[in-house]
């Protein structure tokens, strides 16, 4: 992983902490006025937790993008993968696995083949297998025909 300069450490958590702060303050003050005014604390909960998520969609917008910004940003330095390239390395990392353990399956049947007088056969991945191969495999059948 690449080191993250400590300036662009400090626009992330700046921006995050403004956020977070604005977004606090949009529901302890309502809270804070309800509760003096009496209102049980349960209630006072939950209208401010409605109106701090309601005012924040309305006024934050702009810290919000701002928040999100950095933190793509911090992930694009750090060498985010996408999901699609873990997938890839996981499948052909199953593939080699399967690969070696078919070619050492592959050795012990010749061996035990030969003194049998037998002949191993082999199959063919269908996900491995290209047009080429395929055209050469229907221009021997119809050669046997």
């Amino acid at each position: 992983m690449l080191p993250v300069p400590p300036r662009a450490y400090a626009g992330c958590v700046r921006a995050i902490v403004s956020y977070v702060l604005l977004r606090a303050a949009l529901f302890i003050a309502p809270f804070a006025i309800l509760v003096a005014a009496q209102v049980e604390w349960y209630v006072a909960l939950v209208i401010s937790l409605l109106f701090a998520f309601a005012a924040s969609a309305v006024f934050l917008r702009r810290q919000k993008a701002a928040v999100s910004a950095e933190i793509a940003r911090m992930r694009g330095e750090r060498g985010h993968r996408d999901d699609e390239d873990v997938e890839d390395e996981a499948v052909d990392a199953v593939r080699a696995t399967e690969t070696d353990d078919e070619s050492i399956d592959a050795g012990a049947d010749a061996e035990d083949d030969a003194e049998d007088g037998t002949v191993a056969t082999t199959t063919t991945d269908p996900d491995l297998v290209t047009d080429e191969d395929a055209s050469a495999a229907e221009r021997d059948d119809r050669t046997d025909r």
